[in-house]
């Protein structure tokens, strides 16, 4: 299913990376670059109507970038979502540090 490399420690060491390097990304990528691209979304580009999901990536950079009133404002889910993502985030972190530094 997975590639070989992407096996036991080293898929561990990969989320690691994975996880340090978007919100260091989202921190260092201008907000305003991310809003200029525009909508992503292929069920908006399609039909013209935003799903729940529309706006997510920019609101995600907005908040990043500390301009908390312009993510709610693309995406109210925000709210809900951040907080989720950051306890995910915290849990694989202790997970790693507790498999390979506290043995």
């Amino acid at each position: 299913m997975f590639p070989k490399i992407l096996m036991g420690e080293n898929r561990d060491h990969a989320k690691l990376a994975f996880f340090l390097i978007v919100p260091a990304l989202f921190m260092v990528i201008p907000a305003r670059v991310v809003e200029d691209i525009g909508s992503l979304c292929l069920f908006n580009n399609l039909f013209g109507v935003e799903c729940w999901g529309c706006g997510l990536t920019r609101a995600f950079s907005n908040f990043f970038n500390f301009n908390f009133s312009q993510a709610f404002n693309y995406n109210k889910g925000v709210i809900v979502i951040i907080p989720l993502m950051a306890f995910l985030w915290l849990h694989f972190i202790y997970y790693y540090i507790k498999k390979y530094f506290l043995k």
